[in-house]
């Protein structure tokens, strides 16, 4: 009797302590199936977000904690689920890793890609200065540009004249790799962008001289293996960028540069000329065309100009090496072209264009 009650206890214990046994299993898998859940969720669903259609900036202040960060978060709209946030942060991440500053959240953003972002201090960039050099510009147009822009420097005194001595700075230019007299030329047309501190003078102008040597990479190995001079054919090109902005004319306008130069014959470009009149108005005189003075004068003096006549693109600079084979001397602006010119080989053929030209100009000043 004593041996069936023992039996009777001892399945009863064994019955219970397997229940036991199935519930803390039951409850584990439950558990780590909630936790799969939830990382699961944050990696790449985004039911903790809430449906932004557009960018959001937030701002993680120093020393906030995970708690007051998560309700922050919803509190701006950006998660739905607070806690849900700190349950999983405090299980799977390390919010003491994260950085304080302007963070932006792109819609649909999952939680685990915002605390990437936040611990490796990806944050929103505040643009501070955005300049544009437009192509041919020369670098009194660009100091002016500068100028307008001066509250957005971090110089002091910002002038015009501090801007381009700084371009003839010799000391300088040397430190930039350049054998000039001046930066004329080698400020590359670009728009610049700075962000978050506002840089100094020195700062923009060496972007812009870092700019023109980056984008010149191949083109500088070419005139290394052809032992051409990059200061030559800056000053080339610079006459090409002034002279046209159609892409399929400037190795026609090259053509007419270096078969001008091989014949010794003088250039007759006035973008040149103008370049040398101090305080060009725009208008050439009767006078501006005979001054002898005036080094940048192409009707007068043959060859090149001795400085480049302002910045240049990397298409007038490979012009410079791929002229046209046509046997070019000559051309004209064709008037309601959209800029376009007429190219001659002979002076019978160009005069003819220039009394068009000539004709078109009369009657428009009638």
């Amino acid at each position: 009797m004593n041996n069936m009650i023992l039996a009777t206890f001892l399945s009863k214990i064994s019955y219970l302590i397997t229940r036991v046994i199935i519930f803390c299993l039951w409850g584990s898998l439950i558990t780590s199936g909630s936790l799969f859940a939830l990382w699961l969720t944050a990696h790449h669903s985004f039911s903790l977000l809430y449906p932004i259609k557009e960018p959001v900036t937030i701002v993680l202040k120093p020393k906030v904690t995970l708690h007051d960060f998560a309700h922050q978060l919803k509190a701006e709209m950006v998660i739905t689920q607070p806690y849900l946030m700190i349950l999983y942060v405090r299980i799977f991440d390390q919010f003491k890793l994260v950085k304080a500053g302007t963070y932006e959240i792109a819609p649909g953003e999952a939680l685990h890609h915002l605390m990437v972002k936040l611990k490796n201090a990806d944050t929103k960039k505040q643009e501070v200065l955005r300049i544009t050099v437009i192509e041919g510009f020369t670098m009194k147009q660009i100091a002016n540009r500068m100028m307008s822009l001066k509250d957005q420097f971090s110089d002091k005194n910002l002038t015009q004249s501090s801007i381009l001595e700084l371009m003839h700075n010799q000391k300088f230019i040397e430190s930039l790799g350049i054998k000039a007299k001046s930066l004329e030329g080698y400020l590359y047309p670009e728009t610049y962008v700075f962000y978050d501190i506002r840089p100094s003078s020195t700062d923009v102008i060496h972007r812009m001289v870092q700019h023109f040597f980056r984008v010149t990479t191949d083109l500088r190995k070419k005139l290394k293996e052809q032992n051409g001079s990059l200061h030559q054919t800056v000053i080339m090109a610079s006459l090409i960028e002034k002279e046209t902005a159609i892409l399929e004319e400037k190795n026609k306008i090259s053509e007419v540069i270096w078969n001008r130069l091989n014949r010794g014959i003088s250039l007759g470009i006035d973008a040149s000329l103008s370049y040398g009149i101090p305080n060009y108005q725009g208008d050439i005189t009767y006078a501006h065309l005979r001054d002898a003075s005036n080094p940048y004068n192409s009707r007068i003096h043959k060859g090149l100009p001795p400085t480049p006549i302002g910045s240049v693109t990397l298409s007038s600079l490979t012009a410079v090496l791929q002229p046209t084979n046509f046997g070019y001397l000559y051309y004209v602006f064709i008037p309601n072209s959209g800029g376009r010119h007429h190219f001659s080989d002979n002076l019978q053929e160009h005069s003819k264009f220039v009394k068009k030209l000539v004709r078109a100009t009369t009657r428009r000043a009638n």
